[in-house]
């Protein structure tokens, strides 16, 4: 084989893999994550420019866990596990995870999950690790909410035993109430937790969903 027909070769080659690597950096973002390299021998981490841009970095090579690890882009209770992140790769360790509490450019806080996958050379060193980070912020705040509503509702069901009063609550849209194990067993009401309820002036009536 010429010494052309082994630069064509070895360009073709170059070219698939760019654009294997594109096809899989665009799926992770349609999937809201990104991308990054991290090379063990330097620790710098290679990123996205949209990322860098998100939280204002300077640059979109880090060397990490250094460069941030004593930081105000950090909370307390995240950078332990920031830390522990990237000295696993450094360690050695095939795969990891974390969740942190990271600052964005505007001055804002996100929660951000990241995965790790290192590679090994053909002596079984690791060399490189791919990074993948995803925004978790609104999966945080939706556990936050859902975790208020049941200590709210708790509360409530606190009040109304105290009072000696049933608490439950109504959807006008199906005309149903949902009420507690108490108020079906003094009424001898099935397991069913939802009845139907037909108002009438001065009070209402209750029947079976």
């Amino acid at each position: 084989m010429s010494c052309s027909s082994i630069l064509r070769n070895a360009k073709e080659i170059e070219e698939r893999l760019r654009v294997s690597e594109e096809e899989i950096r665009l799926a992770m973002e349609q999937m809201g994550r990104v991308i990054c390299l991290y090379d063990i021998k330097t620790h710098m981490l290679t990123m996205p420019a949209a990322y860098v841009k998100k939280h204002g970095f300077s640059s979109n090579r880090l060397k990490l866990p250094e460069c941030l690890e004593k930081t105000t882009y950090l909370d307390d209770a995240s950078r332990t596990t920031f830390i522990a992140f990237y000295k696993a790769i450094l360690r050695g360790e095939a795969s990891g995870t974390k969740e942190t509490h990271i600052k964005c450019a505007d001055g804002s806080w996100c929660w951000e999950y990241g995965e790790f996958a290192t590679i090994f050379n053909s002596n079984g060193t690791p060399v490189k690790a791919i990074v993948t980070l995803e925004d978790t912020t609104r999966r945080h705040l939706l556990e936050n909410e859902i975790q208020t509503r049941r200590e709210n509702e708790r509360v409530w069901q606190l009040v109304a035993e105290h009072s000696n009063r049933q608490i439950y609550r109504y959807d006008i849209a199906t005309d149903t109430a949902r009420v507690d194990f108490r108020y079906r067993r003094a009424h001898n009401q099935d397991e069913n937790p939802c009845i139907r309820v037909r108002y009438r002036k001065g009070g209402h009536t209750a029947g079976k969903r």
